[in-house]
């Protein structure tokens, strides 16, 4: 069980049934105007494993949140057969963000390359140049509410683009000098140096815009 807020921030608990075959999303509950303490954790809980009988249900499976743990022994109490399991995936997520809090360096690295992040995201001719030099590359940016992603994700891809990017740095610099007389070659030029339409990328105000569009926070059990 996992809780969610959709655009309009309207909390949601979605129920999924995990099996050696296969895993299945069974129901979603909307908890907007609803107590979302353990007492309605656990009624949800109790009614998916009734409607899946008990003696087919091992184990239930939620985040970290005290009242999430608290719903968990409430159903152990209740069914001394099925046991709670935290979710891995939000204690790693906790504990790259206490890391991230604590170690001055790892936050240098994360918050540097969200920057370089939202540069090649949001500035026109940076992202043309991206995309030119690296066709086989996405630019990947981590979501605010899942911090593990922005350690995992953010870091190694950008490792992997640095190449690409010093590579069309090379080609783009040789590109520019061999065809220096020829008008056609231009274009890059300006592009390096900033001239041209007058959107350069050093542009900041460019990278401020979108950031609302981010992924939506994915809220767990609340606390």
């Amino acid at each position: 069980m996992d809780g969610w807020s959709n655009r309009r921030n309207r909390p949601h608990l979605n129920v999924m049934v995990s099996s050696p075959i296969r895993t299945v999303f069974w129901k979603s509950v909307r908890m907007e105007g609803k107590e979302k303490d353990s007492k309605a954790y656990f009624k949800i809980l109790d009614g998916v494993i009734k409607e899946i009988g008990s003696n087919a249900v091992v184990g239930v499976v939620m985040d970290n949140a005290r009242v999430c743990v608290k719903a968990g022994k409430m159903v152990e109490a209740a069914y001394p057969q099925i046991f709670r399991v935290g979710c891995t995936a939000h204690a790693l997520d906790l504990a790259l963000e206490d890391m991230y809090k604590q170690l001055g360096w790892l936050a240098v690295v994360v918050d540097a390359d969200n920057v370089v992040g939202k540069f090649f995201t949001y500035v026109d001719k940076a992202r043309a140049m991206f995309d030119k030099f690296s066709p086989n590359l996405k630019l990947k940016r981590p979501a605010v509410t899942r911090f593990a992603t922005s350690h995992d994700m953010s870091l190694s891809m950008t490792m992997r683009q640095q190449q690409q990017a010093t590579g069309g740095e090379s080609s783009a610099s040789s590109s520019s000098s061999s065809d220096d007389e020829d008008a056609s070659g231009s274009g890059v030029e300006s592009m390096e140096h900033g001239e041209g339409d007058g959107d350069g990328t050093g542009d900041s105000s460019e990278g401020s815009e979108g950031q609302s569009g981010e992924e939506e926070e994915g809220d767990g059990g609340e606390e």
